[in-house]
């Protein structure tokens, strides 16, 4: 049953996504990847081949990617422990291991294993990215900016590293920051509804209202259907005091799934606003 109240509106923060290397140093073959659930992130796993055979470790380190991949996190990590005892320098095992104690979120061990890969490897920005995320997870929100603009300057296309930045900026009030990265994900991303979404919201607390509803609008014409686009609808009516219209879309986002809380938080930037 949809949950109703006065008002509601929000955002979708997109949250933090780790994005994949295509290079694992040496010996290099396919990508897999898998979704970690709760950061609707990509985990870059690479499997080693060699035409005169793989020593020990790097067979350790081949199961520890399938075990990964299937979801098995705490095995896979104790496959990696068993390829980093055999080589202490696989730079790939640690970033692999890193991002199974984040899905396992163990922060703090992801962190020690992401600063061996990037001590051992070549600047890799998936490696800043994801390093940016354990950060952020710990509350960590500077340093989390820190790796996140690394990446950046490694790739400066990536566009969910610009997102990630923008929702740390945002939660240490730099929302005209958060902005100028939301503006970038506008620009670079596929999903353009998604950033204009999170733009159009920063635009709201910063109460530069006109620019809100314009991003708002320009969701709800891309996608119609999405919960995103009554997300909109919701704010946009706020931001033009109808608080009974705003309810009514509120509820048909969180009837599609949109968070209850951030709907809130974000209602509570705009109500009473009334134009």
């Amino acid at each position: 049953m949809a949950e109703t109240f006065d008002g509601v509106m929000a955002r979708r923060r997109a949250g933090a996504l780790r994005v994949p290397t295509a290079s694992a140093g040496r010996r290099t073959a396919a990508l897999a990847t898998s979704g970690l659930v709760a950061l609707a992130v990509l985990v870059s796993v690479v499997l080693l081949w060699w035409n005169g055979g793989l020593s020990e470790a790097e067979q350790r380190y081949n199961a520890g990617v399938e075990l990964q991949t299937q979801g098995r996190l705490d095995e896979a990590v104790a496959a990696y422990d068993e390829a980093v005892r055999g080589e202490p320098e696989l730079a790939v095992a640690y970033y692999n291991r890193a991002n199974a104690y984040a899905g396992l979120e163990q922060y703090e061990r992801a962190i020690e294993d992401y600063d061996t890969a990037i001590g051992l490897s070549r600047p890799l920005a998936a490696a800043h990215a994801n390093r940016g995320i354990a950060y952020f997870k710990l509350g960590e929100l500077t340093r989390a900016v820190e790796d996140y603009t690394r990446a950046i300057r490694l790739d400066p296309e990536l566009f969910r590293v610009y997102n990630n930045r923008g929702v740390a900026y945002e939660r240490l009030g730099e929302h005209e920051r958060a902005i100028e990265d939301y503006t970038e994900v506008v620009r670079l991303s596929p999903d353009r509804a998604q950033a204009l979404f999170s733009r159009g919201a920063a635009y709201g607390r910063l109460g530069q209202y006109e620019q809100a509803v314009a991003d708002h609008e320009e969701v709800i014409r891309l996608a119609p259907g999405r919960p995103e686009a009554h997300a909109s609808r919701a704010i946009r009516h706020a931001l033009l005091g109808d608080e009974e219209a705003a309810s009514v879309e509120a509820g048909r986002a969180l009837a599609l799934g949109f968070d209850a809380a951030m709907m809130e938080r974000l209602l509570g930037d705009v109500s009473g606003i009334g134009r």
